[in-house]
């Protein structure tokens, strides 16, 4: 069975009090059992970080580099790991909804997208949509970004 890393972001504080974390591990937990996904017992928590604010981007290399694109400091981690051949190919990891990726636009959520595909991580949303290298062009994938 591959290995499920749940990654939980909510933008303020104050959404903690509205169940924000239990709801995506309880999405985490679906997928898992939905797919038959090992959980990792990492799991890689962005709490109170806004997905809008980004990174200061010095040149188109930067720009274009998810893992320096990304301002959510766990996801980042989470990519320098998947770089690194820490979190190995094969493995999934799992949001409860695209946002939560952040707000870094079209362009930025489809150079993560593909960086994490192209390095053999599954993307998954909660049970409905599973995001591979072989599917990341199709339609559906496309319109959701």
């Amino acid at each position: 069975m591959p290995t499920a890393y749940s990654y939980i972001r909510f933008s303020t504080m104050e959404q903690k009090k509205s169940h924000s974390v239990e709801r995506q591990k309880d999405a985490f937990k679906r997928a898992c059992a939905f797919h038959g996904l090992t959980p990792a017992i990492e799991t890689f928590y962005d709490l109170g970080r806004s997905g809008w604010k980004r990174k200061a981007e010095k040149t188109l290399e930067d720009k274009l580099d998810p893992v320096k694109s990304a301002r959510q400091r766990e996801l980042s981690r989470f990519a320098d790991l998947v770089k690194a051949g820490h979190i190995p190919s094969g493995s999934w990891i799992v949001l409860d909804e695209m946002s939560r990726l952040g707000r870094i636009g079209n362009d930025g959520i489809r150079f993560l997208l593909r960086f994490l595909v192209e390095s053999g991580i599954t993307v998954c949303l909660d049970t409905e949509l599973v995001i591979k290298k072989e599917n990341i062009d199709d339609f559906e994938i496309v319109m959701r970004v």
